[in-house]
């Protein structure tokens, strides 16, 4: 029996295809106040080459995305991109990229996660990035998105 090239190749991007997201997870930790320290939500998602994770408390937000490659851009310069939740309306983002890792602003870090609690999908493009994460593993902590990241 003779197999095409294409056939094995088909067969294997699907074995990778599989294989990746089976390896893709989101891994939340809501801890608890500490004396003299807030209580945290810490949002990561793990996949092969790449990490997204989302920290709040009463004091703030903190975003990062880190790609597995070097972000090309220069020096001191902000990204400007945008991202879209669920099937909604593409909203600006800024993110600073020192190596690997991108980093969103400040002022819209809070917005991101406003609109993420108790979405279904986040799709995220900036400087030849692009990235659709699956959102319903944290349905469940919609709630504490919301009363961790102060939007109550």
């Amino acid at each position: 029996m003779i197999v095409s090239y294409r056939c094995i190749l088909a067969a294997l991007s699907l074995l990778m295809l599989t294989i990746g997201s089976a390896r893709a997870q989101w891994m939340v930790q809501d801890i608890a106040a500490r004396p003299g320290s807030s209580a945290v939500l810490d949002m990561t998602y793990r996949s092969s080459g790449e990490k997204f994770t989302a920290v709040c408390s009463d004091t703030g937000v903190f975003v990062s995305y880190a790609v597995g490659f070097q972000i090309v851009r220069g020096r001191n310069e902000t990204l400007e991109g945008s991202y879209q939740v669920d099937d909604g309306p593409m909203r600006p983002i800024a993110w600073t990229a020192p190596g690997r890792t991108a980093y969103v602003g400040a002022r819209y870090a809070e917005a991101l996660l406003h609109d993420i609690a108790g979405a279904d999908r986040l799709f995220i493009q900036f400087a030849g990035v692009e990235q659709t994460f699956d959102l319903t593993p944290l349905k469940p902590y919609a709630e504490a998105i919301k009363r961790r990241c102060r939007m109550h």
